[in-house]
């Protein structure tokens, strides 16, 4: 049986897939603790925007659970993610996800994460891709990162983001704006 810290430490450990296939360096290549936790500000900002304070806690709680199967799944890559049996996946982490929470009410948020039809979910999952989307483009101008996989990402998150933001009735620019500082 795993607990929840020795998942937190193989959060801190394990670099996203995606930044490896980019090409980052793992020296600075993000962690899916390093993630989490911009997504979890991200879904903050956005619950700003939408005025839901109601929500914030239940939003702030589903962000920062959204990435823990990934100590069991690892960080499946997009492209291989599409291709394979979503329902399967889901299934298996929220078994595994059963298995080191234990708290009921955290399993049944996580399972509205992975239902995706809740305006919960919809803000984490938009959050999810917004924290990327800035995480790429930094690669890209902190770091002078030019690769072509790296740019897939940022046309590929940058669209998402867009689509996933005019759904809820959002402007992603003015959220990322506020994110990054300008």
């Amino acid at each position: 049986m795993t607990g929840i810290y020795e998942v937190l430490e193989r959060l801190g450990r394990i670099k996203r897939t995606g930044w490896i296939m980019a090409k980052i360096p793992s020296d600075i290549a993000e962690s899916i603790a390093e993630h989490t936790i911009k997504t979890v500000f991200t879904a903050m900002e956005i619950c700003r925007e939408m005025g839901l304070k109601d929500k914030e806690e239940r939003i702030i709680k589903m962000a920062l659970i959204h990435d823990l199967a990934e100590t069991l799944t690892s960080d499946i890559p997009k492209p291989v993610k599409e291709k394979l049996d979503k329902r399967n996946i889901d299934e298996v982490s929220i078994e595994y996800f059963k298995t080191i929470i234990k708290d009921e009410e955290m399993v049944k948020i996580y399972e509205e994460y992975i239902k995706g039809e809740s305006i919960e979910a919809k803000i984490v999952d938009l959050a999810d891709t917004i924290a990327t989307y800035i995480q790429s483009v930094n690669y890209r101008t902190q770091y002078g990162i030019k690769t072509e996989h790296l740019e897939t990402i940022i046309e590929h998150t940058g669209r998402s983001a867009i689509e996933k933001s005019e759904k809820l009735g959002l402007n992603v620019d003015s959220i990322v704006k506020k994110l990054i500082g300008i």
